[in-house]
């Protein structure tokens, strides 16, 4: 069996974009009930890490931006203001999840051997990759690393969530 760039990227994406959706669900509820304000949520970081709205937002930006940026051959990161509430924070991934779900195998892995250059001019950042090579080894670490940290950051400002919530739904053996 053939395990394709698209088998390694795209479900791991799908399942922790929806299970980052549950997360941001949780905690409007939780501050809904009174636990905390939306805005204590939205500005929650470790030490000086970028906040909460902006570690939700790099789950797309490390999937669906990054496959796009495969496709366009150069990627820098958005340093635009990121959505600032749950409701846009939901729209976004519910938006990120349904470009996954239209995206075919052939389609990404297609992209496998095309260069993307990572840059970040104002820092002198450029770094050239293969699709595979930036998929695998720069944007699906990363894509953890945030929705990790958004995770961590609820868990740390009490909202009741454990690791079932981080996990999501995972991609069981077919029983048929």
């Amino acid at each position: 069996m053939t395990f394709s760039l698209y088998d390694a990227t795209v479900p791991a994406f799908l399942q922790q974009l929806r299970a980052l959706d549950g997360l941001v669900a949780r905690a409007e509820a939780f501050c809904a009930e009174g636990h905390a304000t939306e805005t204590e949520i939205q500005e929650a970081r470790i030490a000086d890490m970028l906040p909460f709205a902006w570690q939700v937002r790099w789950g797309p930006g490390h999937s669906t931006m990054a496959i796009e940026c495969c496709r366009s051959g150069s990627y820098s990161p958005d340093l635009s203001p990121p959505p600032a509430t749950f409701a846009e924070q939901r729209a976004m991934l519910g938006h990120a999840v349904a470009e996954l779900e239209a995206l075919s195998g052939d389609a990404l892995d297609s992209l496998a051997d095309r260069t993307v250059v990572f840059s970040v001019p104002a820092r002198g950042v450029e770094m050239p990759f293969t699709a595979r090579d930036f998929l695998l080894s720069f944007s699906l670490p990363n894509f953890y690393f945030h929705v990790t940290t958004a995770y961590n950051l609820l868990r740390a400002r009490g909202l009741p969530i454990g690791k079932r919530d981080y996990l999501g739904q995972p991609r069981l053996k077919d029983q048929t």
